[in-house]
This record gives structure tokens, C-alpha cells and sequence, in this order.
């Protein structure tokens, strides 16, 4: 065997070469995400549209029913369902397994764009959402105190800003509480007693409460942009708001309604021991290590308390990189508790160091060589990759002390060990390669299988 001898040949070679694998594999797994499960993305698109104000049965025939049309023909489409309620339709896709859905997200998205003349123009644009399991929240907290809800709910939108900033997180989510707006209760007698429509006041604030570009001019080779700034920046300049004239008299907002800040009407409520709250839910990116995102966000968190006022309070709810660190924790001791019975086990049959610690040298080689070719190829660790690796590494050492044992048996022959190492691998040789394209043939359908079991088992074989 080519491979053996020249590896007995030039032994400070084959050191370096075990050394890099070990460096290369601690570079690998430092930088692999870490979670319960492989990275699962479900052939699943769902399309949502938010049609404010519409009943079920118009969302239905006006939304629902157009874009149906449209995406029934999408490739690959095995199944679509839809869901009409007040306010929004829900369009679900779901594709066959092992479709490209960055493809059929983009074909999606071309079909919405067709579709969107037929949609009401009350109705928001749809999104696309695709599922996998980066959307499954990492943590949530809840933040409570003695103040006004709408100021709670002010913090907390201050507070995502700040979090989305933690290297690995993707998007915070917050409800609860109520969001602060404009109240406009308008007086409806003043208001027809100056000759305005509903429809025209609420076209009027809608055409003053916008920045709109009118071009530029050049002059001395300077060239400026003009815009018309109108967009509202105070609540005075809603007041003062001309809606209409009298004569030569203008009309003002104020003089036909009242315009205070307030809550938004309230639809949903969150509480958390029984009081009022506000809670976060922090979402990770596919590619982020959900332990080190995890923690992140625990230490803004800690520092986020510290400038809280008075009677102000961050709760954790969940955490979610907990469970990953117990379930891989737990495979983990498991895997280091195998190899030191191995190792006891090699040394009370052989009854010398040096054999032993030969043998056990192989499993950190070739974990590290497995786990470096794992991080090349996009896996992470999880119990599932974490298993396969246990089960390589029992048949490494299976191999190891047949190896070993064939090495031993021809040194007590011939004094020279190069030679006997030589004689006894490639003695075993033969019957090593079977054993291992044996395992291999045991294991190798389960790639062949298609769904979610390959996606599951393709990181453990």
C-alpha cells in the first residue's frame, strides 16, 4: 500500500500533515453554527397580502381568487390552499422536496407583479415568505414597568434597534403594549358647515403629509436637487393644516377637529405575571451560531437594563440556546465518555502505554479531519452530525487495534519496526477496506432517500 509506506517513510511528514488536520478541524468547528437540528428549509412559500378594513368574502374574491390565478401555474407547485380572513389573505405554495426555492420565490414574485393590477388599491403589496428553521426564535423577553403602555412600547421599539445590532441576529420582532399615533375626531357638523367631505380631508392630509422630488437646476456648475418637503414633523402642523377656504378665508384643521396624540386601538394584549408588558422575539440568520447569538443579545440585554428608568424591567421568557447547549452538551460528554473507555479498554488488553496511546491518537485525528470536511461542506453541529461522528469514530478505532494488533504480531517477528508495520497493514489492508465500504453500503441509502429523513440523516452519514 502506497499510502502506508510512504506515511512510514517520512513519519515528520505524516506528523505535520496529522497536526494541520487537527488545526483545520478547530478552525472548522469554532466557525460552524451550532443547533438542535441540521438546517432545514421547508418546500413551503407563503404569500400574504393585508387588505385593511375588508370582510373574509371580499378578501376572498377581490385578493385570494386573483392571485390564485396567477400562482397555480408555478413549476413544481404540488399543493396550494388559501385562508381568507378580515384584513388578510394567506396563500400557501408548497412545492416538491428538493425544489430551488430561492428560483421559486423569484417566479412567485414575478407572477405577484402581474397580479398586483387586478388587487383593489386598498390592498398592500404581498410578501413572500419562505420557511426553514432560522424563523424558529432563539429567545423572547418581556418588558414591563409603571409607565404609559404607548411609552413602553416606545422603549422597546428603541431597544430592537439596538439589538438587531448583535452580530447574528436577523430581526426582532415586538408586540404588545400600543403603538402612539394621531387621534383626528372631527366635528362633523363644522365640518360640513365649511363645505368639506370626508374624502377630502382625508385626501388633503394625505397630499400634504408627503416629500416629493420636482427635479433641479444647475447655475455657476453647481447642480442642486429640489424637493418639496411637506411631510409632517409635529403635531401643530397637522393642526394647521389648511383643508379648505371660506371666501378669501382659509380653513384650518383645528377649527373642525381635534388632533391629539393617543393610543392605537387596541386589538390584542399581552401580559406577563399578570401585568401589562411588551415582548421581543429575537430571530437569528441562517448562517449564525444560535449560542454565540444567544448570548450576544443576553449581554445588550444586561446593558439595556442598566439605562432602563425607573420601574422598568427586561424579562427572559425563553431561551433557546439553553436546550442546544444541554442536547449537544449531552452528546458531546457521551462521545468523550466513549473514547476514554475505549482507551481503558485498549490498555487493559494490551497492557502498554505506547500501544494505547498510538491507538488513541487516531480518534482526535481523524474527528478533527471529519469535522473540518463537514464545516467545507456547509454542515453544523448538531446531535445528528455530532452521532455520525460517534459512529465513524468506533469504526476508527475498530480499525485502529486490528491495525494494531497485525503491527504487533510481525514485530515480535522481525526486529525492524518500519518493515513490520509495513508486512502488517497491508496484511489487514484488504480486509480494513471491505469492512469500512461495508458500513458505508449500510448506511449510503439513507441519502438516497428523499423528504425530510434525507434531510435529517444526510449530516449523520
Amino acid at each position: 500500500m502506497k499510502l502506508t509506506d510512504s506515511s512510514i517513510a517520512r513519519p515528520v511528514t505524516t506528523a505535520m500533515v496529522a497536526i494541520g488536520l487537527i488545526v483545520f478541524g478547530l478552525v472548522g468547528v469554532t466557525r460552524m453554527p451550532v443547533d438542535i437540528y441540521p438546517q432545514m428549509t421547508v418546500p413551503m412559500v407563503i404569500v400574504g397580502t393585508i387588505y385593511p378594513g375588508a370582510g373574509p368574502q371580499e378578501i376572498e374574491s377581490s385578493v385570494s381568487l386573483p392571485l390564485e390565478k396567477q400562482l397555480g401555474s408555478t413549476p413544481n407547485l404540488s399543493k396550494m390552499t388559501s385562508r381568507s380572513v378580515e384584513n388578510v389573505s394567506v396563500i400557501t405554495l408548497q412545492f416538491e422536496w428538493g425544489s430551488n426555492l430561492d428560483a421559486a420565490s423569484a417566479d412567485i414574485r414575478d407572477r405577484l407583479a402581474i397580479a398586483a393590477s387586478a388587487l383593489p388599491s386598498g390592498a398592500q403589496t404581498p410578501f413572500v415568505l419562505k420557511l426553514n428553521t432560522s424563523m424558529m426564535p432563539i429567545a423572547q423577553y418581556t418588558l414591563t414597568g409603571n409607565m404609559d403602555q404607548t411609552e413602553l412600547r416606545e422603549l422597546a421599539d428603541d431597544f430592537s434597534t439596538l439589538l438587531q445590532r448583535v452580530p447574528g441576529v436577523a430581526s426582532i420582532s415586538v408586540g404588545g403594549g400600543a403603538v402612539r399615533q394621531v387621534h383626528i375626531d372631527v366635528d362633523a357638523r363644522e365640518l360640513a358647515s365649511a363645505g368639506v367631505t370626508n374624502e377630502q380631508l382625508m385626501q388633503t392630509l394625505m397630499a400634504q403629509n408627503l416629500n416629493y422630488p420636482v427635479g433641479g437646476i444647475s447655475t455657476g456648475g453647481t447642480h442642486y436637487l429640489i424637493r418639496l418637503v411637506g411631510q409632517y414633523d409635529d403635531i401643530e402642523q397637522i393642526r394647521n393644516t389648511v383643508i379648505g377656504t371660506k371666501g378669501t378665508t382659509p380653513i384650518l384643521l383645528r377649527s373642525v377637529a381635534d388632533v391629539q396624540w393617543g393610543p392605537e386601538e387596541v386589538t390584542s394584549y399581552a401580559r406577563y405575571d399578570g401585568k401589562p408588558c411588551i415582548y421581543m422575539t429575537v430571530q437569528r440568520r441562517p448562517d449564525a451560531n444560535t449560542i454565540k447569538v444567544a448570548q450576544g443579545v443576553r449581554e445588550e440585554m444586561a446593558r439595556i437594563q442598566s439605562t432602563l428608568p425607573s420601574g422598568a424591567r427586561v424579562n427572559l421568557i425563553f431561551d433557546g440556546s439553553d436546550q442546544v447547549k444541554k442536547s449537544i452538551n449531552s452528546v458531546s460528554s457521551d462521545l468523550i465518555v466513549g473514547i476514554v473507555l475505549a482507551a481503558l479498554i485498549i490498555f487493559l488488553f494490551l497492557r502498554r502505554f505506547r500501544p494505547t496511546f498510538f491507538v488513541t491518537t487516531a480518534i482526535p485525528i481523524s474527528m478533527f479531519f471529519a469535522i473540518f470536511f463537514m464545516f467545507v461542506a456547509g454542515f453544523s453541529i448538531n446531535i445528528l452530525s455530532l452521532s455520525g461522528l460517534a459512529i465513524a469514530l468506533g469504526r476508527v478505532v475498530d480499525d485502529s487495534i486490528v491495525v494494531f494488533e497485525s503491527i504487533f504480531r510481525h514485530r515480535e517477528r522481525d526486529p525492524d519496526g518500519k518493515r513490520a508495520a509495513a508486512i502488517g497493514t497491508a496484511e489487514v489492508g484488504m480486509a480494513i477496506t471491505a469492512s469500512a465500504l461495508t458500513t458505508i453500503v449500510v448506511y449510503l441509502p439513507l441519502l438516497l432517500l428523499r423528504g425530510l429523513v434525507q434531510i435529517l440523516f444526510r449530516e449523520m452519514v
